[in-house]
Parts: C-alpha cells; sequence; structure tokens
C-alpha cells in the first residue's frame, strides 16, 4: 500500500506593503461591456446580486475616511453628524454637484435644478441644498457630504462615484448627455451616454434615477426646445418630491 502525503503551503490572509488601495472587489464595474456606449452594453448586467458586496465596501470605505484616528482618536462634529443622522428627519441634505466631467457634454451646472428644487419644494420640505464643484474639495471632505444626504444630483461619468458613500435609502439622479438627433453615431452605439448603468443600477441600497441632457448645447434648437426643457425640469422635480416623501418614511418599512 503506498500512501501519499500532500504537504499544503500555509499561507497569511494578510498583505503588508508600505503603500495600498482598496477596491470594490471586482475586477471591473462593467466586466467585458463598455461603460454604456453601445447598445450591446445593456444585453446583460454584470453586477446583478453583487448589491450586498457593494453595501459592504461603502461602509469600510466610510467607516476608514471618516475615521477619529486623525484627530487624536476623537470624532469630529462632521463625523458624529454622518453617524448619526437620520435619513427620515429634515433637514433633507440635496447635494448638487456641478461641473463634474472633463467632458465638455457632460461637465454642466444644476443651478437651474438646485433653484427649481428650491422653489417648488422648499415649502413641502425642510430641504439643505448643497451646491458644490467636488475638484475642489478633498476625499474625505465628499465622502462626509454624500454619507450624510438625502440626494444627489450629478452628470454621469467619473464624477458620479461619490455615490458610492450615499447612505442606504438615499437617492441618485444622474444625467447622461443624449445625442442630439441630427448627431451621426456609429454602428451599434447606443444614442447616449449612459454611463457606469451598471453599477449605480445594481448598488441595492439607493434609488437610482437617469435622466437626459437635452440642453447646454446637447439638443437640436428647434420651436419647441423650450417646452421641452421645461417639461424635463417638471419631471425632475415631480421625482425628487417623490423621493423626499419615501426618504421622510423610510424607518417605517424596518
Amino acid at each position: 500500500t503506498t500512501t501519499t502525503t500532500t504537504t499544503r503551503k500555509e499561507k497569511t490572509r494578510y498583505v503588508c506593503a508600505a503603500h495600498g488601495v482598496a477596491g470594490m472587489g471586482m475586477l471591473t464595474d462593467h466586466g467585458k461591456k463598455m461603460h454604456g456606449n453601445f447598445e450591446k452594453d445593456f444585453l446583460w448586467t454584470h453586477n446583478i446580486g453583487r448589491g450586498d458586496a457593494f453595501y459592504r465596501f461603502r461602509n469600510w470605505m466610510v467607516g476608514r475616511l471618516l475615521s477619529p484616528g486623525e484627530n487624536n482618536g476623537r470624532a469630529t462634529d462632521d463625523v458624529v453628524d454622518v453617524e448619526k443622522r437620520d435619513l427620515s428627519r429634515p433637514p433633507y441634505r440635496i447635494v448638487v454637484s456641478n461641473n463634474s466631467s472633463t467632458d465638455a457634454r457632460r461637465n454642466i451646472s444644476f443651478e437651474e435644478h438646485a433653484a427649481a428644487l428650491r422653489r417648488k419644494l422648499g415649502k413641502k420640505y425642510e430641504l439643505d441644498i448643497r451646491r458644490v464643484e467636488l475638484s475642489d474639495m478633498s476625499v474625505a471632505d465628499q465622502v462626509k457630504l454624500a454619507a450624510g444626504a438625502s440626494i444627489l444630483v450629478t452628470a454621469a461619468g467619473g464624477g458620479a462615484s461619490i455615490g458610492h458613500f450615499l447612505p442606504r435609502g438615499a437617492s441618485m439622479f444622474l444625467f447622461f448627455a443624449e445625442f442630439p438627433p441630427d448627431k451621426e453615431v456609429s454602428t451599434g452605439q447606443y444614442n447616449g451616454w449612459v454611463m457606469d448603468w451598471d453599477t449605480y443600477n445594481n448598488f441595492a441600497y439607493i434609488r437610482t434615477h437617469w435622466l437626459p441632457i437635452r440642453h447646454g448645447g446637447n439638443a437640436t434648437e428647434s420651436d419647441d426646445s423650450t417646452s421641452q426643457r421645461e417639461a424635463d425640469m417638471n419631471v425632475f422635480v415631480k421625482l425628487v418630491d417623490q423621493e423626499l416623501d419615501l426618504i421622510s418614511h423610510v424607518n417605517d418599512y424596518d
């Protein structure tokens, strides 16, 4: 009788390094597909069922970026504010991220949207509208801002990554660049850039809405362009109204 013995080399679960980078745990955020530029990008989902992984990554990052360790072990007011903030109680923080892209088609200001929200919903809800340009803020300050937000309004793309840090029950409004009707698109290309839809639609802990950018040079001027912008703005305000109503009752379903 011959006995074969296999010796397994023990390996540590920990890695020691002078510098390190943490990621979401997936190889990519959209797999073999592109970001949302082509029709084939919508034929299947890469991140379905990964909502829990996204949420655990979010909590891990927030816990470390907002750690009191850099303040001699004492939590700052911002950290305490984030940790104790009840999403269902006013004031409802709405973060409006302006000029968040280096691409001219997505590098837009949402000042008009912020003004419409204050004008049409300001009496119904106690709103805390924060209009920011994230490029002027540190990473830690961006995370603090998002972690205590009820709603994020931003253009789709890399600048929307702050949405990872929204709290459970929050909402994100992503505006994607819709091509003008007279623009020729490549074969198989979608008529707009719904950037990273596969990631944001599968976060699970937040609700995501996609709206087209049909102004600021992204729409063909016509006699009804003004009425189209007004209709788009009305839809946006009504969606935010609906989300604020849901958010105000978010703890009713725990």
